[in-house]
């Protein structure tokens, strides 16, 4: 055979070898296209807490906190202290322009001081109207004096007494006027109430200020915040909240610590239904933290969600919550296909949902929910079994 002979013969064979790796490769990219890598659950055992969740955001509250206005309009003339400092109770905080109150005072106070010296002068000339009158009346009976005399001397001790008790009252008198001036006064200062922080200051020097009308509300002057605990207040709809109870063990989550738990119990239990329009009707609950010494910022308005412990189901067939999908379906994987399943759940909280029927034990359940392409009947491999891998609960 000659070389000619032999390249022709190679050619074809060539082309063939080609086909083929084309061919392979094909399968290749859209088998793989096709199967998409999902995280799975293997259906387990285990025990579900049946929880009673708030149904709308509730808040970190402090045990107080004031939000302060002047009950008389006026202008500002001196600020204190200014936003984060940390007040004693009774601190003047903001004074209004007040000289002419203060007046008032010292003119009380003087006025005070000339009326109890007066009262003090006639009173010491009654006592020594009531020291004759008692002499007088001793001679009488000897018949040393007259008649005359000894009315005279009885007529004065009692007209000096009276002087005396009118001179009394005409002090308290002033003294009431000396309150009353003080009282004005009073109301050109902001005092802090409790001992905490200045969150905010709305006002500046110069600035006329006025307390709010009736069915008005304007900006406070002042947001003091106490430094002491704080606590949870968070809604529960009417149906949950005959289920609670005080002393139950509470979990608390914030949107700021997303990755921490801490825990509490439940401290109150308003005695009513809140009714607001297009709402749901809740009744609030407060949580009382039980250690929150080692976060120094967990600060008042913080949002908060609670899950309250009402009693513990042991050895239930469990998924993660977070797999359910609308209408109690969930995703399967069986021989390497995604299947779409109905459910019938039973209790459930955050982390778990009892599964009554609908699935059985190490059956896979799909976690990825995230993936796009996720769908019934697709081909799926597993790419990774959480509870398996982690070693733990989610």
């Amino acid at each position: 055979m000659t070389g000619n002979s032999k390249s022709k013969f190679r050619s074809p064979f060539k082309v063939i070898i080609l086909i083929f790796g084309l061919g392979l490769a094909l399968l290749w990219y859209f088998t793989r296209t096709n199967s998409i890598a999902v995280t799975v659950w293997k259906v387990e055992r285990g025990p579900v807490e049946v929880t009673v969740a708030n149904t709308k955001a509730g808040s970190v509250r402090a045990h107080q906190r004031a939000r302060l206005s002047p009950s008389i309009g006026g202008v500002v003339s001196a600020i204190y202290f200014k936003e984060g400092d940390q007040v004693k109770e009774g601190d003047v905080l903001v004074e209004i322009w007040n000289l002419d109150r203060k007046a008032k005072v010292n003119l009380a106070k003087q006025h005070l001081l000339q009326v109890e010296a007066q009262a003090a002068e006639i009173c010491l000339r009654a006592a020594h109207k009531e020291r004759k009158f008692k002499r007088e009346k001793e001679l009488r009976q000897s018949g040393v004096v007259s008649e005359g005399s000894y009315d005279t001397a009885e007529s004065e001790a009692a007209t000096s007494k009276a002087a005396c008790q009118a001179a009394h009252a005409s002090v308290c008198e002033n003294q009431s006027a000396l309150k009353l001036a003080e009282a004005e006064l009073d109301r050109t200062i902001i005092r802090a109430p409790f001992e905490g922080v200045i969150a905010e200051v709305e006002v500046e020097v110069g600035e006329y200020i006025t307390p709010s009308p009736p069915g008005i509300i304007t900006p406070p002057a002042i947001d003091l915040v106490s430094t002491g605990p704080v606590y949870i207040e968070a809604p529960i709809d009417e149906v949950d909240v005959t289920k609670v109870s005080l002393k139950q063990s509470v979990k608390v989550t914030l949107d700021a610590y997303q990755e921490k738990e801490f825990q509490g119990h439940v401290r109150r239990i308003a005695p009513y239904i809140l009714e607001i329009e297009k709402q749901a009707r809740t009744a609030t609950i407060e949580v009382e933290l039980s250690d929150i010494k080692s976060n120094p910022l967990f600060l008042p308005g913080l949002t908060a969600d609670v899950e309250i412990k009402i009693e513990q189901r042991e050895n239930c067939l469990r998924i993660p919550t977070e797999a359910i999908l609308d209408g109690n379906k969930v995703y399967t994987l069986s021989n390497n296909r995604i299947v779409l399943k109905e459910i019938q759940t039973g209790c459930q909280n955050w982390d778990f949902t009892e599964v009554i029927s609908g699935l059985s034990e190490t059956e896979l359940l799909v976690l990825s929910l995230e993936n796009k392409d996720l769908q019934d009947g697709i081909s799926a491999h597993v790419e990774n079994i959480s509870n398996e891998s982690q070693g733990q609960e989610p």
